[in-house]
């Protein structure tokens, strides 16, 4: 999957697009928001206690923007430090455009994450 000058990942129109996000150790706490300027999530479930799977359908019209964003916390120890070892992985692989890079969050929290798409071909 490319990624265009303006930091958006490029997907074809009508595609299907996977976002996986994992976390290393317990207890996930990521939320993912809604889809703005498309059709929302089509499916959405916990894939482990550690792993949520979402799958959305790309609009079928060429230069469509639209983005969703990841709230991203840790759970701090009884001291309220963050093991730097703990982390999210963000994959997200379309059927057509292929794997974008994974995206590696740290903590401490809170961190936001936009993702930002825009549809571009046929499929």
């Amino acid at each position: 999957m490319e990624i265009d000058l303006n930091g958006r990942f490029v997907v074809c129109v009508g595609e299907t697009v996977t976002v996986t996000v994992t976390k290393a150790k317990d207890d996930y706490l990521a939320k993912i928001s809604g889809i703005i300027g498309a059709p929302n999530w089509r499916t959405q479930a916990m894939i482990t206690p550690l792993s949520e799977m979402r799958v959305m359908d790309v609009p079928s019209t060429a230069g469509t923007a639209f983005n969703f964003t990841i709230r991203f916390d840790f759970k701090p120890d009884a001291a309220g430090a963050h093991d730097d070892t703990d982390s999210y992985t963000v994959k997200i692989s379309g059927n057509v455009s292929g794997d974008a890079p994974p995206d590696t969050v740290i903590p401490p929290p809170i961190k936001m994450r936009d993702y930002p798409f825009i549809t571009a071909g046929k499929q």
